[in-house]
């Protein structure tokens, strides 16, 4: 199946992987020990993407005679995801889907997605979401994110072109990653990763079921034994341009 770019594929990616997120929200609450071990990453993420897939159903009902175009459909979601944000999770998958949502602005609507394209939007989605967190670590969604981008590369580089195996290799390449050393913000991301290539192949897993992982051996495990940190997380939207970011962290 030759994938395209377009609008639906954009909104079937969100109702895949909204569908996929509330399949395995229990499974990643559980995992979720870093940075609070509060027990609802999965639900973040959950949240966050019911919120982006508001935000593009929306655009699609705007005016039901015309099709809203990529550009305003990839928009839509990922400004949909950073307004119901919901935890560090959230938010840095709605930096993830803006990372996404800037490459696919650029293409032509009707063009076919190839497997540069599918590398390039993921390493945008990537690089956005560690610029988003003010101190990165390692054996988080960042890792992954970074992993799946490199494994696009990888697949790339070795002459592959069709978009949906570039894309299973990068969630592949992301579920080895987490394999080990279990992140539930990195599991999420596998899971919208997996909805994704679902999406463009046409196809779904058999039974939708989230694939087995080894036993939980989070890097931050001591975190739970012993957490007497903040019981609230305040958060604020700045609306300015990219420019004042770097100011309001210095």
């Amino acid at each position: 199946m030759t994938a395209v770019v377009s609008s639906a594929l954009v909104r079937e990616w969100a109702y895949r992987a909204l569908s996929a997120l509330g399949e395995a929200r229990a499974e990643i609450d559980a995992l979720n020990v870093f940075p609070v071990p509060d027990g609802d990453t999965g639900t973040n993420l959950y949240l966050t993407m019911e919120s982006a897939l508001e935000s593009v159903d929306r655009c699609w009902t705007a005016d039901e005679d015309a099709d809203p175009g990529v550009g305003a459909t990839a928009k839509a979601l990922s400004t949909g995801a950073l307004m119901g944000a919901r935890g560090n999770s959230g938010v840095i998958l709605s930096q993830l889907l803006r990372g996404t949502g800037e490459v696919l602005s650029g293409l032509a609507d009707g063009s076919t997605l190839d497997g540069q394209m599918v590398q390039d939007l993921l390493r945008r989605g990537a690089d956005l979401s560690y610029q988003a967190v003010a101190r990165p670590v390692e054996g988080t969604i960042l890792t992954e994110a970074r992993a799946a981008a490199d494994a696009a590369q990888r697949c790339v580089q070795d002459g592959v072109h069709d978009a949906s195996a570039v894309l299973a290799a990068a969630a592949h390449g992301a579920q080895e990653r987490l394999a080990g050393v279990v992140d539930a913000g990195g599991r999420g991301l596998v899971v919208v990763l997996e909805a994704l290539a679902e999406a463009v192949s046409g196809r779904r897993r058999p039974g939708a079921a989230a694939p087995a992982l080894p036993q939980p051996r989070p890097v931050h495990a001591e975190v739970a034994s012993h957490y007497g940190g903040p019981a609230y997380e305040v958060m604020f939207l700045l609306e300015a341009d990219d420019d004042a970011v770097d100011v309001l962290r210095a």
